[in-house]
């Protein structure tokens, strides 16, 4: 906790994050912070607000304020939960719950129709060439 009303969130430790996102596995330590301890504080370590009152979601940077309320005009709850980009991510991966649409099963699922399609018009073109 901060001073004046304000708390902070605890970022996620740097070796879980090399750990599971393969892309920030060789990711430098420092950051905008100047703390070691806190690594990419832009992609996993973001903090992402969620409204369970009106479904509203955002980021924030920073700090949080304890009066922190849903950013929604016509909402303005306090049945908000906070947390890190990561810590979503893994929840997601590790719950086995089909949440969301996984973009790398579209994009297979997408490769598939363009190899079919393929295969068709090259049988047609050799059809085609045979009977001509």
């Amino acid at each position: 906790m901060l001073a004046r009303g304000y708390m902070d969130i605890p970022h996620i430790n740097p070796d879980v994050i090399r750990d599971n996102f393969l892309a920030l596995a060789d990711e430098d330590t420092s950051n905008m912070y100047g703390d070691p301890d806190i690594l990419a504080p832009w992609s996993a370590n973001r903090m992402i607000w969620m409204c369970h009152n009106c479904g509203c979601f955002g980021y924030k940077q920073g700090y949080i304020n304890e009066l922190f309320k849903c950013y929604n005009s016509h909402c303005r709850s306090r049945n908000v939960t906070i947390c890190r980009a990561g810590e979503m991510s893994l929840l997601i991966r590790n719950s086995g719950a089909a949440v969301g649409v996984n973009m790398a099963d579209v994009y297979q699922r997408r490769q598939e129709r363009l190899r079919e399609a393929r295969r068709a018009r090259r049988s047609n073109a050799r059809r085609a060439t045979v009977s001509a």
